[in-house]
């Protein structure tokens, strides 16, 4: 008699009274019970009427093209400017299989491999990198249902997440003020013109809702706006070197991380934006 094959259903019982599976369970259970102890502050207060803020993405751990020796120079030069805070807009490791043949540009392959890559080389900026994850940290979250974004606080008590793909987190000034800053990581592709997708992205968000700095990953580049409908907007630029992938795209890589200090006044806002390129 012909044996009937395994249900879906029986396949994933099995797993789960499994050694692997058990082990699976409880390390999601420890990120879930992490993610719901920690206290979440997303209103920092400033003592003084500016803040200095530190703005990167795109650091892609685990790549083969990962720039860690530029990373390391701009967290220095974060630390001797007295940046306030840090803001990373997504995309903290390579992940996993986003594309074919991405396995072919990754040295650290996997979940564990990746996070604990991340855990020994992200430099240490002096104060706390609030963060978002984004597409390819996703891919490792459809891969194997991990929660990057708990599971990488989890390893760096100075990374705080704030989100998947989009995030929020205002700073108080001395004088009553408040500056809200928005994360996004969106989807799609590089424009041909530079600042169109970020304009666009702006057109889109609902009035009343924009915040007053917007940081947008994914593309790679560098690009600031200092008023799109009364938002500053900034690409954040990225630490991963142009890959073959990119390369076949026609997508360059502007490697660098900014610097903002920005402070609100009567109807007004003082802003200056310092980028640091790395050719």
């Amino acid at each position: 008699m012909k044996k009937k094959p395994k249900s879906i259903q029986e396949f994933e019982g099995e797993f789960i009274a499994s050694p692997a599976g058990q082990e699976r369970i409880s390390g999601m259970s420890r990120v879930l019970e992490h993610l719901k102890n920690t206290k979440r502050s997303t209103a920092i207060k400033i003592p003084d009427d500016t803040v200095r803020v530190g703005i990167f993405g795109d650091t892609h751990f685990g790549s083969l093209y990962e720039d860690l020796e530029a990373l390391n120079a701009y967290a220095d030069a974060c630390r001797k400017r007295g940046v306030q805070a840090m803001i990373h807009a997504g995309d903290v490791l390579e992940g996993h299989r986003l594309f074919r043949g991405q396995e072919y540009e990754t040295h650290k392959h996997g979940w564990e491999a990746q996070s604990k890559h991340f855990a020994e080389v992200a430099p240490d900026f002096g104060v706390p990198v609030h963060f978002i994850t984004g597409n390819h940290d996703v891919s490792l979250k459809r891969a194997a249902g991990i929660n990057v974004g708990g599971g990488l606080e989890q390893l760096r008590s100075d990374w705080i997440f704030l989100g998947e793909d989009h995030g929020e987190i205002s700073f108080s000034m001395k004088n009553g003020k408040s500056i809200k800053f928005g994360l996004l990581h969106p989807g799609g592709g590089s424009s041909y013109a530079l600042s169109y997708r970020a304009q666009k992205i702006v057109e889109q968000i609902e009035g009343g809702t924009k915040p007053d700095v917007l940081a947008i990953g994914n593309y790679h580049k560098s690009d600031w706006l200092p008023s799109y409908r009364n938002v500053s907007v900034l690409q954040v630029g990225c630490f991963q070197r142009q890959t073959p992938f990119m390369l076949t795209k026609g997508l360059s890589a502007m490697v660098g991380g900014w610097i903002l200090e920005i402070g609100m006044g009567d109807g007004c806002s003082r802003q200056r934006a310092e980028f640091f390129p790395f050719y």
